[in-house]
């Protein structure tokens, strides 16, 4: 294991080729440096994107729940999100009913255009947008490409991005965060430079698993959440 550099480039292979196919395309991403970083979240904020997490989006959902939805399901339905707060933290797994009460709540207030809707959106359209301006800005070639791709500003052009394969652009622009955020602890035990294999790029839905009980499951209530009438 070496620790990766800025001056390096970062070989990356689209999961679903085999290992060992010749005919995988080979990107080649560089290694983020403190002003790429920098520059990577200007361009977000350009964008208007900002990124959401659990507790915020958790927040939302209470505060829908306190104002959306009938108080006689309130204590209820705050349990319920506590819980799985609870199992985020503690790194469990939901069983079935607790997953489908979730589901069912976060459907409810999804249709009410309150907090929680719009939390959801933001974190949504981070996810779309972030893995796009990061290929753009780390993505420095294909591996034996007769041409560099071209640039515009800095910026790998959206021309020439819309001529990659969709969904190998999108695990691109994964892979280009990952190394943006790695801690200088990641980076000495990443394995040095060399064909990097995809793993699935995380869906905004399921990047949090949720409360771990003796046996590492989750439980809680179960009514489904009604609106509050006007």
């Amino acid at each position: 294991m070496l620790p990766l550099s800025a001056q390096e480039t970062v070989r990356f292979i689209p999961s679903k080729y085999p290992e060992g196919d010749p005919a995988a395309p080979v990107y080649l991403l560089g290694v983020p440096t403190l002003l790429g970083r920098a520059v990577f979240q200007r361009a977000v904020t350009a964008q208007g994107a900002r990124y959401v997490g659990d507790a915020e989006l958790l927040e939302a959902a209470r505060g829908d729940v306190r104002t959306l939805v009938v108080e006689s399901q309130e204590a209820e339905l705050l349990a319920l999100l506590d819980a799985w707060e609870s199992c985020q933290a503690t790194g469990g797994t939901p069983d079935e009913p607790l997953r489908q009460k979730m589901t069912a709540l976060q459907d409810t207030l999804a249709q009410q255009a309150g907090r929680y809707t719009q939390a959801l959106a933001d974190r949504v359209y981070f996810s779309t947008v972030a893995p796009l301006l990061a290929a753009q800005l780390f993505l420095k070639g294909l591996e034996h490409a007769p041409m560099p791709l071209p640039r515009r500003g800095g910026l790998v052009t959206e021309e020439a991005l819309a001529a990659l394969p969709h969904e190998e652009l999108l695990e691109v622009g994964w892979k280009a965060l990952a190394l943006l955020f790695l801690t200088k602890e990641q980076e000495k035990n990443s394995p040095s430079p060399s064909s990097s294999r995809a793993t699935p790029a995380p869906s905004p839905a399921d990047a949090n698993p949720p409360t771990a009980a003796l046996d590492g499951t989750c439980s809680a209530p179960s009514t489904p959440p009604t609106p509050a009438s006007n």
